[in-house]
Formats: C-alpha cells, structure tokens, sequence
C-alpha cells in the first residue's frame, strides 16, 4: 500500500488546525472568554481530533 505523503500532510493540517477554529472564534467574539480557556480549547480539540483520526485509521 503505497501512501501519498502530500494527501497525508494536508489531512494532518486539517485535523490540528480545525481543533483551534470554535476556541479562536469565541475568543474574538465573545468577551467572557480567556486566553486559557482559548488555549486548553484549543488544546483539547487538537488531542481528541488526533484520537479520533487515529481510531479511524
């Protein structure tokens, strides 16, 4: 099985990315919000979207 490294790369920016959209969008929308909390959402959607990919793969 051969793998397209650059199919893999774009699928790997997606899934770290994309766990950052919801924390960085309330953080400018929203005032209640902290850097923290920004940060740990940030953080948390990351490892669970990793997880989730890897228990896919």
């Amino acid at each position: 099985m051969e793998l397209d490294l650059d199919l893999y790369i774009y699928m790997a920016m997606g899934i770290f990315v994309s766990g950052a959209v919801i924390p960085v969008t309330l953080g400018l929308m929203w005032k209640k919000a902290t850097n923290t909390g920004a940060f740990y959402g940030a953080l948390c959607g990351m490892i669970s979207g990793v997880f989730a990919w890897n228990l896919s793969a």
